[in-house]
């Protein structure tokens, strides 16, 4: 197999991994308000479970464990588009123009994926849109096109610094 047919199964593969999860947050808003309270109610449980027996009492809200959730999906998410992104095949042509350019693609659609998730949300019964959730979303997306962006940063000025040697 050669170098080219292995980065095109990769991004391939990237591609499925994100279409799997865009699937998993759909999913998620498709539960009914009973189903999404009973989800979060177990988890809040087991976390303040696990922190009382390291010794914290202080529990945490299913609010707080909600927001988390939102936060972490739309992470991932935009995680998985940035690698996208880069592993596009393009990239190989113009591949620091790709990495830096990749927050102004990933963001914008992890931003229109929280949109139709809230709307899916809105016809889910006993649940509702909350644009607050759109923009707890939309800022997991922009932490790790961040994250992501400073780890291209930093690998291109450490290959640019060895190159140089």
């Amino acid at each position: 197999m050669t170098k080219i047919n292995a980065r095109k199964i990769v991004f391939i593969c990237f591609l499925v991994l994100t279409a799997v999860w865009i699937v998993f947050v759909f999913s998620n808003s498709l539960d009914n308000g009973v189903e999404s309270g009973e989800k979060s109610s177990a988890v809040t449980s087991a976390l303040n479970s696990a922190l009382t027996s390291v010794g914290i009492k202080k529990p945490i809200s299913e609010r707080d464990v909600r927001t988390f959730a939102h936060f972490s999906e739309f992470f991932v998410l935009t995680a998985l588009l940035s690698a996208d992104v880069l592993l596009c095949p393009l990239s190989k042509k113009i591949p620091q123009t790709l990495s830096f350019l990749s927050p102004f693609i990933s963001v914008p659609v992890c931003f229109l994926v929280a949109c139709i998730d809230e709307l899916i949300q809105n016809f889910s019964a006993g649940r509702a849109m909350q644009f607050s959730d759109v923009c707890v979303d939309t800022l997991g997306g922009i932490c790790a096109a961040t994250l992501f962006t400073l780890i291209c940063l930093s690998t291109y000025l450490i290959r640019l610094k060895k190159s140089k040697k």
